[in-house]
């Protein structure tokens, strides 16, 4: 499995602990920042990827 495609399995189980709503809040507060930082490296990853393959199709 690549970086990218566990830090969309974090996503998820972060998701689903959000929506449990049985997180207290400094855990939830956790979580958000924690989900915030992984979108971030998933939006460089694609960023990227889509840069690559720019460069193939010329």
């Amino acid at each position: 499995m690549s970086r990218f495609e566990d830090a969309l399995k974090e996503i998820d189980e972060i998701v689903q602990k959000l929506d449990d709503r049985k997180t207290d809040i400094e855990e939830a507060v956790r979580l958000f920042e924690r989900g915030k930082e992984l979108i971030e490296f998933c939006r460089e990853f694609l960023s990227e990827t889509e840069e690559r393959v720019r460069m193939v199709e010329r």
